[in-house]
């Protein structure tokens, strides 16, 4: 995530989807990057500026593999049945920092520290959220 300039949420969101997933360790090299990637890809989708977000060249550059976009597709589907659809059980960061943005610029200087309070608490419980783990055991698409 540090290489394509993500922020934290991402690489965090990334992991836990990873964790729900569980892959095992008998997984080729190149099957774990495919989820791995898989699992970036989704968390960056739902965390990060639709204009940030890499394309699949940019990825194969830094990896110095090729992942050929429909082993990408097939695993993110897998991923998504794997999950019940559930690829994020947390309100996307972006989402709450943005809705913040907005409350600040319609509202009076005087209400920006309730405002920011209530957001910062928001972010808070969100990561308490992130941090409660259903897990399942992940099979890559064949």
């Amino acid at each position: 995530c540090n290489l394509f300039k993500y922020n934290q949420i991402t690489a965090s969101s990334a992991i836990h989807l990873l964790d729900k997933i569980q892959p095992n360790n008998s997984f080729s090299k190149k099957q774990w990057l495919i989820i791995t990637v898989s699992c970036i890809s989704m968390s960056a989708t739902l965390n990060e500026n639709i204009n940030d977000i890499k394309n699949l060249n940019s990825i194969n550059n830094v990896t110095d593999q090729e992942i050929n976009n429909k082993d990408l597709q097939d695993c993110e589907l897998e991923i998504l049945k794997q999950t019940d659809l559930k690829i994020s059980d947390i309100l996307p960061v972006m989402l709450i920092l943005n809705l913040q943005e907005i409350e600040l610029k319609q509202n009076n200087k005087k209400d920006h520290l309730k405002i920011k309070k209530i957001f910062e608490t928001a972010l808070q419980i969100n990561t308490l959220i992130s941090l409660d783990h259903n897990f399942n055991k992940f099979q890559p698409p064949t």
